[in-house]
């Protein structure tokens, strides 16, 4: 009997033991658990920290970019503007380019082509336009033909006529007139670089080109370099 209790004793001490070995590891673990809770909390509010910085930075990019599309559609809106005013000015430009040819060129063309070229134009045609299927149009100003002499005078008429891109175009028109009015095939093809006034450099350019410059010397119109072609076409 004393065996048999004694047996018992010791099975519940064994028993008991691996309660509180189970107890110690339970309190063990849950100490660990806790420990990985605080860390994960600590790197959750780190992370939340950082979050938060981050957003605000890029609320702040955001602001800054509206800021800029703003200024980028107010530089947008003086462009407009600025293109509005160019487009008039090119207008009034045209304008006083047209009153030009009609006022101050074309009534007096055909008297002086006669003292400077020896020959009277019968045809005096202004503002003249031609346009040829699938190619671009041809545009002169004054176009004076004498036609017993098998002679037309092509007249470019400037108000700001001493820009190099200017002499470069006309040089390049007198090249298609023949092509895009082909009766004109058969005739000298005299050009004539026309204004108000033009700079004494203009002038030595246009010499050197075989071009003739026209300008207004009181009231009349003078070719005033055609000694100097005659000159160099000898």
């Amino acid at each position: 009997m004393a065996q048999t209790v004694n047996a018992r004793v010791s099975t519940l001490e064994r028993m008991m033991e691996k309660v509180a070995y189970v107890q110690q590891e339970t309190q063990i673990e849950i100490r660990k658990l806790s420990e990985e809770m605080r860390a994960f909390k600590e790197e959750m509010k780190v992370w939340r920290q950082k979050t938060d910085e981050h957003i605000a930075k890029i609320d702040e990019r955001m602001a800054k970019t509206d800021e800029h599309i703003a200024k980028i559609d107010q530089e947008i809106e003086e462009i407009r503007n600025e293109t509005k005013s160019m487009n008039k000015q090119w207008g009034d430009l045209a304008n006083r380019l047209g009153r030009l040819v009609e006022d101050v060129f074309g009534p007096s063309i055909d008297v002086a082509i006669e003292k400077f070229f020896d020959c009277r134009p019968d045809i005096v045609d202004q503002n003249k336009l031609v346009r040829k299927r699938g190619e671009e149009s041809l545009e002169l100003d004054i176009l004076a033909i004498c036609s017993e002499e098998r002679k037309a005078f092509v007249v470019e008429v400037k108000s700001n006529p001493d820009r190099e891109e200017y002499i470069n175009k006309f040089e390049q028109k007198i090249g298609r007139v023949k092509r895009f009015i082909p009766y004109l095939s058969e005739y000298k093809i005299t050009p004539v670089y026309a204004a108000l006034s033009m700079k004494k450099e203009t002038i030595a350019r246009l010499t050197k080109r075989r071009i003739y410059a026209m300008v207004v010397k009181g009231d009349i119109l003078e070719v005033v370099n055609i000694d100097e072609i005659a000159e160099i076409k000898r």
